[in-house]
């Protein structure tokens, strides 16, 4: 199955415009597609909202930041997709 993926940069942004910014493309969500946020540092708050709303995340560190992958939390063919990064 063939996934969108949604690539947000934050890693130049100040808070709170990551956040409002995450929060503004979660309508996009659906069973295909889910969301690639880059940013600097790990986004706790934003992570718990998330989690209290519906939504998984997974977090990776990667070179010089972090990704952050957020997608609707009973999409289980994404889950699987998403543990495999």
């Amino acid at each position: 199955m063939n996934f969108n993926e949604i690539i947000l940069d934050c890693r130049e942004l100040e808070a709170p415009e990551p956040m409002n910014l995450v929060i503004s493309k979660l309508s996009v969500c659906d069973i295909n597609t889910y969301i690639k946020m880059l940013h600097r540092i790990e986004p706790s708050p934003l992570i718990s909202l998330l989690h209290s709303n519906n939504f998984s995340s997974k977090t990776v560190k990667e070179e010089n930041c972090f990704a952050i992958y957020i997608w609707l939390d009973y999409q289980k063919e994404l889950t699987e997709y998403i543990k495999g990064f």
